[in-house]
């Protein structure tokens, strides 16, 4: 079985995960921008990595685009963004919006706590987020919106990485030490 990584970043958090799951699992990793026309074909496991803006995949119109090429193929969809493991229906909400119906068959969802670095944000997502802190009614989380927050760690990939293990069956065996 044959497998690859493809991912879409906007500040880096996805590309991150995407470069530690191709040294744990032995995979190449290529930007969705550089997938070649007719590539999807030879592959059999397929991890996809994507970032979430405003409930958005930065993923999504690449998903679309391609998901005659995806269907029968095994995808493991890892999702960073900032929703708390408690917020499934917010969770529930994303995929349902953003993955073509068709290949939900075929994708196991994994969410991975992503990374908000005000110095690096553009002056759009700054203003986003401020905008966003007026509407928000938790203290906490609006709180959140303003100072960084960083939860990308590579412990967060262990239930990926197993399960990739698990249902290719050939990938090449992880270890702990590369993780």
């Amino acid at each position: 079985m044959r497998g690859i990584i493809i991912y879409k970043s906007k500040y880096g958090a996805t590309k991150q995960y995407a470069g530690w799951l191709s040294q744990a699992l032995d995979l190449p990793i290529v930007s969705s921008d550089e997938v070649l026309k007719g590539e999807l074909q030879k592959y059999d496991c397929i991890l996809l990595g994507t970032s979430v803006y405003f409930a958005k995949f930065k993923l999504k119109s690449w998903l679309w685009h391609n998901r005659k090429a995806l269907i029968n193929k095994k995808i493991f969809l890892f999702i960073v963004n900032a929703t708390s493991p408690d917020e499934t229906g917010k969770r529930n909400n994303v995929i349902k919006h953003n993955v073509p119906p068709e290949l939900k068959p075929y994708c196991k969802f994994f969410f991975l706590p992503g990374s908000i670095i005000h110095e690096k944000l553009s002056l759009r997502d700054k203003f986003i987020l401020k905008l966003a802190d007026g509407f928000e009614k938790s203290p906490i989380k609006g709180k959140a919106l303003h100072e960084d927050i960083n939860g990308v760690k590579k412990e967060n990939l262990l239930p990926l990485i197993n399960e990739v293990q698990l249902s290719c069956t050939n990938m090449v065996k992880w270890q702990m030490h590369a993780v």
